[in-house]
This record gives C-alpha cells, sequence and structure tokens, in this order.
C-alpha cells in the first residue's frame, strides 16, 4: 500500500457556476463517503471539499453520504462534456482542479490528518468548436475554513504552501466531432 497519496478532483461548471460534470475522481475518494486518507476513515467533504460541495448540489447526496433525492436509470457515466458542448455552439464553461496532500502539516495547519486545506485551480475556457484549444489553470483559493462548507476561500496568506506542490496544469479541449 502507498502511503500519502495525494487527492484530485477535476470538473467542469458553466460560466454561473453550475457543475457541469465531475471529468475525474482520486479512485479511493469516487466511490465512497468516508475513504482511508492518510491511514484513517476521514469523509470525503473534508479532504475535497470545494468538489464535494459542488457535487452534493446536483447529486441530492449530501455531505455524510445520505440520499435527499433519487431519479430514474441514466447512462453509463462518461465523465466527458461531450453533451454540454454540442457542435456549432459555443458553450464557455470553467474547468477545476482541487488537490489535497495528506501529512502535510505546518503552523498554521497542525491536524496530523488534514493537514494544510486543499488547494484549487482553476481556468475559463471560451469553447471553439471548431478548434483544440489549451489553457493552464492558475491558483484560484484553497478548501479551508472554519465551517468545512466547501465554500473557495480566495485569500492566501503565508500559512499555505500551496506554490510548492504543483509546478503547472494543463488541460486540452478537442474540437466537436460530427457523429
Amino acid at each position: 500500500m502507498v502511503k500519502n497519496k495525494l487527492a484530485f478532483a477535476v470538473w467542469a461548471e458553466s460560466t454561473s457556476g453550475s457543475l457541469i460534470e465531475s471529468l475525474y475522481v482520486s479512485p479511493s475518494l469516487a466511490y465512497s463517503d468516508s475513504p482511508e486518507w492518510h491511514g484513517q476513515q476521514t469523509a470525503r467533504h473534508l479532504v475535497l471539499p470545494v468538489w464535494r460541495n459542488k457535487y452534493t448540489l446536483i447529486s441530492g447526496i449530501d455531505s455524510d453520504g445520505k440520499v435527499d433525492q433519487f431519479t430514474g436509470a441514466t447512462k453509463n457515466h462518461q465523465f466527458s462534456l461531450e453533451n454540454y458542448l454540442k457542435e456549432n455552439t459555443h458553450e464557455d464553461y470553467v474547468i477545476y482542479a482541487e488537490i489535497n496532500i495528506p501529512a502535510d502539516t505546518n503552523e498554521a495547519w497542525p491536524d496530523d490528518l488534514l493537514g494544510q486545506p486543499s488547494i484549487l485551480y482553476s481556468a475559463y475556457i471560451s469553447h471553439d468548436p471548431t478548434k483544440r484549444q489549451h489553457a493552464i489553470l492558475e491558483l484560484t483559493g484553497h478548501g479551508g475554513s472554519t465551517t468545512n462548507d466547501g465554500s473557495i476561500q480566495y485569500r492566501f496568506d503565508k500559512s499555505i504552501d500551496a506554490d510548492k506542490w504543483v509546478d503547472l496544469i494543463l488541460v486540452s479541449s478537442y474540437p466537436c466531432t460530427k457523429q
């Protein structure tokens, strides 16, 4: 077993802030509301609070894993923006990546389990259905707050070592194709 694996989620939102699709979630967090995190069962909303908050708003499953609503059968999950980005449309969207590293404590964040808060990166994508595009995600905020409600904290101070974990996150979008 490899210890200290980072947690990572990538998702897309509309420009109005609605979650369109989760594109990737670390396997250990994707299928459990209380995954093992740094050797202990931990609530998923404490590990990736910003993504989990967005997911909660559309899934009907609260942060404790309790179902609030349900629907009928749906297509197999594809982790794709294809249904949102139609050919001949220019739907802009925002890509987010949230990252959390276990055991990255410091004086301001001494909790041995959670350490420093998750870090959030984002990029605005002006979708052109005819061109491949690239965007570099920029440091946007973090998920650390006293309420653990998943709200984005935009202010950084010297107590968060956000710049030491990620050098670059690059995303590419591909042209739409006829089906």
